[in-house]
């Protein structure tokens, strides 16, 4: 790839003077998307196309220009000299979807282009694409590639069609709630068409639709994440913050800014000083690959540290505050994260650290009780007994690969949701959180063939706090 000049850099402008650039750009990006987003997020409903369009006008001004896409059985050519900053997992390109193929990060930057949802679930199920809210967003966009393949195809082979994609999507990581969360309301404006409608470019239109809605809403409520999770954080005064963190949790995972990542990338864009301990993140190395490697483009300080170092690094009270996502939570607060979670929670308990959860409304699951109700993926041993496809372990070894632990509601200090930041007792406020994140989306009522929407029910007053103005408890 050749070296791209920013458009706001001088002509002629050295290097140094266009990274510059670049850092001042984010800067902007941060504060006026997320001056919009607090603005905009108790006004949801019928702003889906306004939001759209200014976050991915904001965000091109971002992100540094794309790898060449290539089909997913080419061979992947690295990208040398590629221009720093925020990276964006996909982008929806016409009736293709392009993936950054996060499994060959941080030495290759390749794209693979996606142009069914039995692509898009073969690139879930591969870890080409993973994050939980990057996850719902691309099944969205999965399903709107099927829809409008099934465009000319009729009406009952076209309900056959979604909802077999449907099933493939959800199915191609189970433990990540966001994908089914992302494939009820697809479904829900599905049936509100009328499932055996004769127009089937209506029904290709609506779902793209809906499933842009659903990447830009996105991007405004992580945007509000990030300015909450900054206010929970204290101000060590002359010294730098010094975090701690578990898997991956920028862009790459969340779509457009992240979850735990976006909060730290808002404190770099505020000015103040920051370092982030990056836990590894076996087997997968998450943390290694994709964490170092963003906070790297994004110029922010790190350190990798291996997963069995943090108790030590807890202990010597290096450490103000745990900042981690998360796949799914239970109704009572119970949280599903990337396995290795459960034991920095209660480290930092035994040592008094904050442990913070950042994540969308998406990952709720009012339906699962608490974690025990919480399915655990487990993938192939052999993840385990192999690193960068050479066997570390001896032949034959048995191996287990759990991809998620749950750690217990009462080992977390706070869940930052966009709807709020929720405290103990966790299962009202994430009862309310659910309520006002089914009350606020713009899908229109589901018809009488639409499944139902998780975490329906009965809602209490939410203890949540942070949200200025009239965004306050939405």
């Amino acid at each position: 790839m050749s070296d791209v000049e920013h458009p706001d850099a001088p002509p002629g402008a050295t290097p140094p003077d266009r990274d510059e650039a670049l850092r001042l750009e984010r800067r902007r990006f941060f504060r006026a998307l997320a001056g919009d987003a607090v603005r905009t997020a108790a006004t949801l409903v019928g702003a889906a196309g306004a939001l759209r369009d200014t976050t991915q006008e904001m965000a091109n001004s971002v992100l540094a220009e794309s790898a060449p896409a290539v089909a997913p059985d080419a061979s992947a050519a690295a990208v040398s000299a590629a221009p720093p900053g925020f990276r964006s997992p996909f982008r929806l390109e016409g009736d293709r979807l392009i993936l950054i193929d996060q499994r060959r990060l941080p030495d290759e930057l390749t794209q693979v282009v996606c142009e069914s949802a039995g692509d898009v679930a073969q690139a879930i199920r591969e870890m080409v694409v993973r994050g939980a809210p990057a996850l719902g967003q691309v099944a969205a966009a999965g399903l709107a590639l099927a829809a409008g393949r099934a465009a000319h195809s009729k009406p009952y082979a076209r309900r056959a069609i979604l909802r077999g994609s449907s099933n493939a999507l959800v199915n191609a990581r189970p433990t990540a709630v966001s994908i089914r969360w992302a494939m009820n309301r697809m479904l829900a404006r599905y049936a509100a068409l009328g499932e055996l409608l004769d127009d089937g470019p209506a029904v290709a239109a609506a779902l793209r639709e809906e499933a842009e809605a659903i990447i830009s809403e996105a991007t405004a409520d992580h945007a509000v994440m990030a300015r909450l999770g900054v206010e929970l954080l204290p101000d060590p005064g002359d010294r730098p913050l010094q975090l701690l963190t578990h898997c991956n949790t920028g862009p790459l995972a969340g779509g457009q800014i992240g979850t735990a990542l976006g909060v730290v990338q808002a404190l770099a864009a505020d000015g103040r000083s920051v370092h982030v301990y990056v836990g590894e993140t076996r087997p997968w190395l998450q943390g290694a690959r994709l964490t170092a490697w963003e906070l790297g483009q994004a110029g922010i300080p790190y350190t990798l540290l291996a997963d069995a170092a943090a108790g030590w690094l807890l202990a010597s009270g290096a450490v103000d505050a745990v900042l981690v996502g998360a796949d799914r939570i239970a109704a009572n607060g119970d949280t599903a994260n990337k396995v290795g979670t459960y034991p920095l929670a209660v480290l930092a308990a035994r040592h008094g650290v904050p442990f913070h959860v950042v994540a969308p409304t998406a990952t709720l699951d009012g339906e699962a009780s608490d974690g025990a109700r919480i399915t655990v993926e487990m993938r192939n041993p052999g993840e385990v007994t192999s690193l960068g496809g050479k066997r570390i372990a001896p032949a034959g070894a048995a191996a287990l690969n759990p991809s998620f632990d749950v750690t217990p509601a009462e080992l977390i200090t706070t869940i930052v949701t966009e709807a709020g930041v929720l405290r103990a007792p966790y299962g009202p406020a994430i009862a309310a959180a659910i309520e006002a994140r089914e009350t606020r989306r713009p899908a229109p009522p589901p018809g009488p063939d639409a499944p139902p929407s998780p975490g329906d029910g009965d809602a209490a007053p939410a203890e949540a706090d942070g949200l200025p103005g009239d965004a306050a408890g939405i």
